[in-house]
């Protein structure tokens, strides 16, 4: 018996964490923040009617962007959707250690990390790209149970 299911994917409109620290410098770089926060914050009821209106729904994929550059309002947009318990993959171009390091009230990465089940971690490298991986694109990149990762204080790879 196969179980149909659906995810819906949230893709971000967010400058990638590369692009970012090659442009913070300039005066539009604000702006171009400010602009993406709006957008994104309309999008927020939209997205919420479409999740409700499917039935077959089953989780919610963020990807790049990057989540992490926008988990305060990535948090928000779950936080919203919760009462149908998705579960919810994140992929990031960070590492889980570089998350867990950098987190702090302000950013938000520990919140968005605790709304996910699954963390898919790690750049996509070219050279490390190999077939066969169940939604990873490159040999470095980890398959993370967060619930579990967060309960024992040790990277747990999920299995799919």
């Amino acid at each position: 018996e196969v179980e149909v299911f659906a995810f819906i994917k949230i893709l971000l409109i967010a400058l990638g964490i590369k692009t970012l620290f090659l442009i913070k410098d300039f005066d539009w770089y604000e702006t171009i923040g400010m602009l993406i926060s709006i957008f994104f914050l309309a999008l927020i009821d939209n997205i919420v009617s479409m999740i409700d209106a499917d039935p077959l729904l089953k989780g919610v994929t963020l990807s790049g962007g990057e989540p992490f550059m926008q988990a305060k309002k990535l948090v928000k947009l779950l936080n919203k959707i919760n009462n149908k318990e998705l579960n919810v993959i994140t992929y990031t171009g960070f590492t889980y250690e570089e998350l867990i390091e950098k987190a702090d009230e302000a950013n938000g990465f520990l919140e968005l990390l605790k709304a996910s089940d699954i963390l898919i971690d790690g750049k996509f490298e070219l050279d490390k790209k190999q077939e066969g991986l169940k939604f990873r694109g490159s040999s470095n990149q980890r398959s993370i149970d967060i619930k579990k990762t967060m309960e024992i204080g040790k990277v747990v790879e999920y299995e799919f």
